[in-house]
């Protein structure tokens, strides 16, 4: 019986994938005019509600947990970097509560 139980968590963590927080890709397509970054797709993940977003081996925090818990990771990036300035306000950001909110979504 241990030995099943033993196939059965390996199986699972095969097809759910063991200890890794689901993500997904959001691309610029999808979210149009609101897209608020200069580069054209990313993944996007949450970990205990800390929001990222990956582009290649880059790991930017999107909301204030993730800024502050991966702050010491080697790959991280300030996401200023790649978040749009808002056309219509002069000195603003394109808001990114959507990409925040799309996010802690994938915590629940």
């Amino acid at each position: 019986m241990h030995k099943l139980g033993v196939v059965f968590f390996l199986l699972a963590c095969l097809f759910v994938g063991c200890g890794k927080q689901p993500s997904i890709t959001i691309t610029e397509s999808e979210f149009g005019a609101a897209w608020p970054f200069t580069v054209p797709s990313g993944e996007l993940r949450c970990e205990n509600g800390a929001v990222t977003f990956t582009v290649g081996s880059d790991l930017y925090g999107v909301n204030g947990t993730a800024k502050t818990r991966y702050k010491q990771d080697a790959n991280y990036r300030d996401i200023s970097t790649i978040w749009k300035d808002d056309a219509k306000t002069p000195g603003m950001k394109v808001d990114i509560s959507p990409i925040i909110e799309r996010g802690l979504g994938l915590c629940k």
